[in-house]
């Protein structure tokens, strides 16, 4: 009988190979489970350029990972991530702001 353990760190693995089948843009299937429904979904309707999405696919996998490592029963929504992240860099910015930093720095380190 599979412990809950194994079964995170299969879910985990599952997560991890389709999002890097999106990166790579090779899906070759026509099943798919509720949560990769959900994170085709999200990834469609992100407010960002095509090219950008394999760099936040790529920080949401570390996310991904780490909220499961702590326990989640399965991957929090990529809107979730992506909601949070634009906040984040939003107060980045502002605070930036406030120290009197230039425009064009804030923005070369927003994307760290």
């Amino acid at each position: 009988m599979p412990t809950k353990t194994n079964v995170t760190l299969n879910q985990r693995d599952a997560f991890t190979q389709f999002v890097h089948e999106l990166i790579g843009g090779g899906i070759r299937r026509n099943t798919f489970t509720q949560w990769e429904l959900d994170l085709l979904f999200d990834l469609e309707k992100l407010p960002v350029r095509k090219s950008a999405r394999g760099q936040i696919l790529r920080r949401y996998t570390k996310a991904v990972s780490q909220a499961m490592t702590n326990g989640a029963p399965a991957p929090p929504r990529l809107r979730d991530f992506f909601a949070l992240e634009m906040e984040r860099q939003h107060a980045e910015m502002l605070a930036a702001r406030a120290e009197g930093l230039s425009e064009e720095h804030i923005l070369a380190h927003a994307v760290s």
